[in-house]
């Protein structure tokens, strides 16, 4: 038997393949990442190690073809050492590097210009136009020497001259490419004689091997290996174009922190997936650092992943199917068979069929306790069909009832009130009929009492209706005439309010103008002082004048008296004489202008009592002012307090109008109020007349007579003819009675 979906049975096999489909690719997911990790690591440190060795074999190049340049460096200062050099030695003793090395290009050496140079190497044999002994080997692909010199410059040649010179060490030069399209580097040593250096001499190395090399050398399939100089060129690269040309790829980063650090550097990032590994390495003798760059393709790292996740997924394929199927046929013995058959004797309880028993409760497992549950809702489906038979007998029973309720119900919907039930009910709904009998006979005394009561009550409605209106008017009328008085109150307390305002800001304008005439008579009574001290000043600078004119008087004599002497003297006392009247007319000058002064200073004294009077009557002038402002300020600060005191008692005064508008507006609103209920009280007495009309009441107890209300009263009497059974509402004013009604209403 299959199995469906939406069941039991399909629903685990769902879930049972998700949680081990789930499990199988974490597991398998998790073993892919640690051994992805395993295997970078391993392909790491092979593509280390192969870095190495190529980094190894180019290194033991460069030291053979470096140790040519040192042998030649030392062979030349050996020789120039002991004395009497010439040219030609040191040129035969060059022929032969170039020869015995395979890597070495071509050797030279070059002297100091106007140095030392001269003084150790003797002849004119390989010396060029200026005179300096640059002696120059070349060979040919053939193998062929060529022997040639070449031009140098202290400040303008190259790294190869000058390092030598300057720090005394070997040095290797930055690749380049010569004219032929070669690939070269110079390897330069400094030459010594006496512990002195006399010139530099070295190699050119062939570097097209090595980069052969470095093209040969290859480890992945796929894979790039490269070899990058200090200076960031290429020395060797697949692309033969892309020598000498920089480095301007993927992994710049990389390169630079392997140069800065001197250690391996991985590159992760191409867009191809291939990691690029950086690994620094410097030859000895060598002063520059060359990268080997190792490019390994993306697949070296994938493939064996890809191997293990393949595995675990045909693994865990296996185990899922052998794993359903075990659950599948479990399934199908343990739950779908037994719950096919509850299924049945479910259905079977369905169709009303209640009389056979389940019989799986002997089971010890949840399909079990699921057929008691099954059982006991059987027994109780049995119970309901029985309590259903009996309740169907009831409800006939109660279908008699309720049709007898019906239709005396409905005649009391049509106004007859003696309709009642005669006719008994079976068993407790006889109860029922007594009390619905029992309803309708005080409902036909109600309806009589409340006929009556409907006529006083409307007779009293009219009544309040029109002392409601009466009452409303007066009312409004009222209140309109303290609505205007409370707004001239408003308006009257307004224009106190200013007046009371207005005074006290002149109370403020008298205040400060009284301090400014107190200000004013401190000012006149300083001026007064000031003028009597100017009189004082004036007296005693006329005493100074009257001295002055003394002592001008008294020098005029003296110079008289001189000129008298002067005159006696002759020759000798001219000149003396000449003095004596100049002095005698310095002092007449002097003493007339004391004189003027003296008169002016008069004028001035004159002046000056004129000005002490007119300052003192001024004084006095502020004083009566003062006086009378200070009087005024009295006046006006009793005008501002008396003005205040009738602001706040028209307020008061305002304030309880106002109120007693309000009161009045409430009281006219409630009046309205009760005039609106006054003609709803007559409206709705009318309406309850009206609703009485159409009950039909048994006059006579035991006959069958009838009386219709239609505006007239009970027992055949008309409204207006009954005596009601309070007294009447009287309205006149001032009645104790009325009064008292309206205080009962």
């Amino acid at each position: 038997m299959g199995v469906r979906f939406g069941t039991i049975s399909a629903k685990l096999l769902a879930a049972t393949t998700i949680a081990i489909t789930v499990l199988m690719l974490c597991f398998t997911a998790y073993a892919a990442f640690e051994k992805s990790k395993e295997v970078e690591k391993e392909v790491l440190d092979r593509a280390t190690g192969y870095a190495n060795e190529l980094a190894l074999k180019l290194s033991t190049e460069l030291i053979e073809a470096s140790s040519a340049a040192a042998t030649l460096g030392g062979a030349i200062s050996g020789l120039v050492d002991d004395g009497n050099a010439t040219t030609d030695e040191v040129i035969n003793l060059m022929e032969g590097v170039p020869e015995r090395y395979d890597l070495v290009f071509s050797s030279y050496m070059s002297g100091i210009p106007n140095g030392t140079t001269e003084q150790f190497i003797l002849g004119l044999e390989g010396r060029n136009d200026d005179g300096v002994f640059t002696p120059y080997w070349t060979k040919s692909k053939s193998g062929e020497l060529t022997f040639e010199t070449f031009t140098v410059s202290p400040n303008e040649t190259g790294e190869w001259y000058r390092l030598p010179i300057d720090t005394g060490e070997s040095a290797i030069t930055e690749p380049y490419l010569s004219e032929a399209g070669r690939l070269l580097t110079s390897v330069s040593v400094p030459v010594f004689a006496q512990d002195q250096i006399i010139g530099v001499a070295g190699v050119d190395i062939l570097l097209g091997e090595l980069t052969q090399l470095v093209n040969d050398f290859s480890v992945y399939e796929g894979g790039n290996v490269m070899l990058i100089g200090q200076g960031g060129k290429f020395l060797a690269h697949p692309d033969a174009n892309m020598l000498t040309k920089p480095f301007e790829g993927e992994g710049q980063a990389a390169y630079r922190a392997a140069m800065e650090t001197g250690e391996t550097q991985v590159y992760s990032g191409l867009e191809s997936g291939a990691v690029r590994l950086f690994l620094p390495f410097t030859a000895y003798g060598m002063n520059k650092t060359w990268v080997v760059v190792l490019e390994i393709p993306r697949d070296v790292f994938v493939n064996p992943v890809r191997w293990i996740v393949a595995e675990q997924l045909i693994t865990g394929f296996f185990l899922l199917v052998l794993t359903l199927s075990t659950i599948f046929f479990s399934v199908q013995a343990l739950v779908s068979r037994p719950l096919g058959k509850l299924r049945g004797m479910v259905e079977n309880l369905s169709a009303g069929n209640v009389d056979e028993p389940i019989d799986l409760q002997s089971r010890r497992d949840e399909i079990a306790d699921i057929s008691v549950s099954v059982e006991t809702l059987r027994q109780g489906l049995k119970q309901k069909k029985a309590l259903e038979i009996a309740r169907q007998n009831e409800q006939s029973e109660q279908a008699d009832v309720v049709q007898s309720l019906a239709q005396g119900l409905q005649q009391l919907a049509a106004g007859q009130l003696e309709a009642e039930i005669h006719e008994e009910m079976p068993g407790r709904y006889e109860k029922l009929r007594q009390d619905f009998n029992a309803t309708v006979t005080t409902l036909k005394h109600t309806i009589g009492e409340v006929v009556d009561a409907a006529g006083s009550i409307r007779d009293g409605s009219v009544e309040i209706s029109q002392a409601s209106d009466e009452l409303s008017q007066r009312t409004e009328s009222q209140a309109a005439t303290l609505e205007q008085t409370a707004a001239a109150l408003d308006e009257l307390t307004a224009s106190v309010k200013s007046a009371a305002e207005g005074a006290r800001n002149v109370e403020s304008s008298m205040v400060v103008a009284k301090s400014e005439a107190e200000e004013s008579g401190e000012v006149v009574q300083n001026a007064i002082e000031a003028m009597h001290e100017i009189e004082q000043s004036s007296s005693s600078i006329s005493q100074i004048i009257s001295v002055i004119d003394d002592i001008a008087f008294q020098t005029n004599l003296l110079a008289l008296n001189a000129g008298v002497e002067a005159a006696r003297a002759g020759e000798a006392g001219r000149g003396f004489s000449v003095v004596a009247s100049e002095v005698r007319a310095l002092a007449q000058r002097s003493s007339e202008a004391a004189r003027e002064i003296k008169s002016l200073i008069g004028e001035s004294a004159q002046n000056v009592q004129r000005g002490v009077v007119l300052v003192g009557k001024t004084g006095e002038a502020l004083n009566s002012i003062m006086e009378r402002v200070t009087h005024i300020s009295k006046l006006v600060s009793d005008i501002a307090e008396g003005a205040a005191e009738q602001s706040v008692g028209l307020g008061e005064i305002n304030l309880g109008v106002n109120q007693l508008d309000q009161v009045t507006q409430k009281n006219a609103a409630m009046v309205e109020e009760a005039t609106a209920a006054g003609h709803m009280l007559k409206g709705d007495a009318e309406r309850l007349t009206e609703m009485v009309k159409h009950f039909t009441i048994d006059v006579h107890r035991g006959t069958d007579t009838h009386a219709e209300l239609s505006g007239s009263a009970t027992h055949g009497r008309d409204w207006s003819d009954e005596v009601p059974k309070h007294q009447p509402m009287a309205m006149a004013v001032g009645d104790a009675s009325s009064t008292r009604i309206w205080q009962e209403f």
